[in-house]
């Protein structure tokens, strides 16, 4: 039985250092080993990826370009334009499925012209329960920009 142990638990532990090697594309056995991720393709992803919280969709709504040897390999194509509409429809219907209390937690991440544009999207009565529950101060700050942004004309998608 020891005899037993004694050869079980080193082909074990060998074994799994082989198979993790394996699966993390340090050691390639074919079949097993998954594929790798082109490095242009990785970088260009991080580029790509959409703007931050703090950015302002009315003052900056093109991602900056992307630099670096990626970009000296790659085709030239100009950049998708965004849809900060559609972004923001998507965005009130999740907020609209979520407690204000919940939503007080993630409003200070978000610039004022973001939010007015996603509270423009979402239930009065909800945008109402979840001013309630902000400081005075941030309240009156956003019923303003919600004022504003519904004063803006609207543009239709083939002029934007």
């Amino acid at each position: 039985m020891k005899k037993t142990i004694f050869i079980a638990i080193p082909f074990l532990v060998l074994f799994g250092v082989l198979l993790s090697l394996t699966l993390s594309g340090i050691i390639n056995i074919p079949g097993l080993t998954p594929p790798a991720k082109p490095k242009s393709a990785a970088k260009s992803a991080k580029s790509t990826a959409p703007p931050v919280a703090s950015t302002n969709p009315v003052t900056n709504p093109n991602p900056p370009p992307v630099s670096g040897a990626a970009n000296s390999k790659a085709v030239a194509t100009p950049p998708a334009a965004l849809d900060w509409d559609t972004g923001a429809k998507k965005i009130a219907a999740i907020w609209g499925e979520m407690q204000p209390a919940d939503l007080v937690k993630i409003i200070p991440t978000y610039s004022n012209p973001q939010l007015a544009k996603i509270f423009s999207k979402m239930d009065p009565s909800q945008v109402g329960e979840i001013l309630a529950l902000l400081p005075p101060g941030k309240a009156a700050s956003m019923s303003k920009e919600i004022e504003q942004e519904a004063a803006l004309p609207s543009v239709p998608k083939s002029q934007s």
